[in-house]
């Protein structure tokens, strides 16, 4: 049961100290408590904390994302141009554009599938055109 204490002017919560994750404890520790909202399932703390160091820029990357390359300059102590082909995203688009426009002549009598399927079929291009960025954008940090 939670009490308030008028003479110390405390809120007084008990627990045990099993139901308290060291994790919780450290976040306790490191901030300010700002604001306790009780509720009859849940009690939310807000807690102030200071905010992290900025680290200072050490360069500066300007990059132009093509249909099928992506162009930039590092400024870093030298300028030195960076292109990343990434040919492959163009083929799977066109790849699944012919596919879409294949399925849909032959489900053009059935709505219900026809959308069913297209749908299928955008999710799996989405799937691999985001893998093959990824792995450009991957190999763009690496190389920087």
């Amino acid at each position: 049961m939670v009490c308030f204490a008028r003479n110390i002017r405390r809120l007084i919560v008990p627990y045990a100290i099993d139901e308290v994750q060291s994790h919780h404890l450290n976040v306790l520790a490191s901030g300010k408590v700002k604001q306790l909202v009780l509720n009859e399932k849940r009690a939310v703390l807000v807690i102030e904390k200071q905010a992290p160091e900025t680290c200072a820029p050490t360069s500066i990357i300007a990059l132009d994302a093509n249909e099928r390359s992506l162009d930039g300059v590092s400024l870093s102590p030298c300028e030195v141009p960076i292109t990343v082909p990434f040919s492959e995203v163009s083929i799977v688009q066109h790849r699944h554009f012919v596919r879409r426009r294949k399925m849909t002549r032959k489900k053009q009598r059935d709505r219900r599938v026809g959308r069913e399927l297209l749908s299928k079929e955008g999710k799996r291009e989405h799937a691999r055109v985001s893998q093959r960025l990824h792995v450009v954008s991957k190999g763009l940090v690496k190389a920087a």
